[in-house]
């Protein structure tokens, strides 16, 4: 699927011309190092909402720090092609050291569970907004509002599973043992999997403030994302509206959803952008343009991860780990993501 996705995207340079792209690109300018820095400020802003997803006592780890090993996740999602789950494990296990293994991976699963959900609500409005501000056919409107609805009873099927703490990640596994399917890996994991599920339950029931302070910063994320599209197209002199950025970031994150199957999303995003700004009237070349910026904004930060990354790796040698390694070691074995071993997307 690797092979596809780079092949798309080397047709997609050809089908706009390379000359042409190369001038949208020099039209973008320094406004790439702007984009850049929206871009760290993003991060930022997410590596708060991460930090309210952890307890009180955990809390006080260092921001830079927090800031780093979020980096480092994004780098093995976006270099390696090896996608969120694997990104997602790196920084669980990047602060092992620290936080215990069973917290951290509770508060990745949050952190990550809490943008998706936040970013599915932006859908919603989305279509919602689109039913009277775009000119569409009766036929996709009808389509749009089955859309939003099925988002919507979604979203409202996780808040009851949180409110009634329903065993979502335990009772599967509980199932899988009782049939004989992996028996023993599953009789492993099951109590580490119960602790994750409890603490994502208390979090919910129990941290209010917390819960909608990472709330908002993940909105807030969601909206620098919206103001990247906006000053992409700014610099690229084009006359954008916050509602046509916002309804371009949209798009694009239904487009990153239907390409997860191919490994970075790589042809499959920049494909989609160039058909959701020449459906709203600018060019395709505009569109490669946009998803370029963003992709080499997305790369910059993500090789500054991986730098953070090697030297973590230096300073994980053995003997080096520190008290704090020690202490988890056991149960890091026993909640053993297998990270070491080549991991599918």
């Amino acid at each position: 699927m690797a092979g596809l996705g780079v092949g798309l995207f080397a047709y997609l340079i050809w089908r706009v011309g390379p000359s042409r792209l190369a001038e949208n690109i020099r039209t973008l300018g320094w406004g790439l190092l702007v984009i850049i820095g929206v871009g760290g400020l993003s991060h930022g802003v997410k590596t708060w909402a991460w930090r309210f997803t952890f307890d009180p006592e955990h809390r006080r780890i260092p921001f830079l720090h927090m800031l780093g090993v979020r980096l480092a996740g994004e780098a093995v999602s976006q270099l390696s092609f090896a996608g969120q789950v694997v990104g997602e494990t790196t920084r669980a296990l990047m602060i092992r050291s620290t936080v215990p293994m069973v917290k951290g991976v509770s508060s990745v699963v949050l952190d990550r569970g809490m943008y998706a959900v936040t970013g599915l609500l932006l859908i919603v409005v989305g279509a919602l907004l689109s039913l009277s501000a775009l000119r569409l056919s009766q036929a996709v409107q009808v389509y749009e509002i089955i859309i939003a609805l099925g988002l919507v009873g979604f979203m409202l099927l996780i808040r009851v599973a949180l409110r009634k703490r329903w065993p979502v990640l335990s009772a599967p596994l509980r199932a899988l043992g009782r049939l004989g399917m992996m028996k023993t890996w599953t009789e492993s994991k099951r109590t580490s999997i119960k602790e994750v599920e409890t603490i994502i339950h208390a979090f919910y029931a129990d941290a209010r403030g917390a819960f909608w302070s990472s709330f908002g910063l993940n909105l807030f994320g969601h909206a620098l994302s919206v103001s990247e599209v906006y000053l992409v197209l700014w610099f690229l002199g084009v006359n954008p509206t916050l509602l046509g950025a916002f309804f371009i970031e949209v798009l694009t994150k239904v487009v990153n959803i239907a390409g997860t199957i191919i490994p970075g999303n790589v042809g499959a995003y920049e494909g989609g952008n160039m058909i959701i700004l020449h459906a709203l009237g600018l060019s395709s070349a505009t569109g490669l343009t946009l998803a370029i910026a963003r992709r080499l904004r997305g790369l910059a930060w993500a090789g500054v991860g991986l730098v953070i990354l090697l030297g973590f790796g230096f300073r994980m040698k053995p003997g080096t780990a520190g008290a704090g390694a020690e202490k988890n070691r056991g149960e890091q074995n026993q909640f053993s993501l297998g990270v070491t071993k080549k991991c599918p997307n």
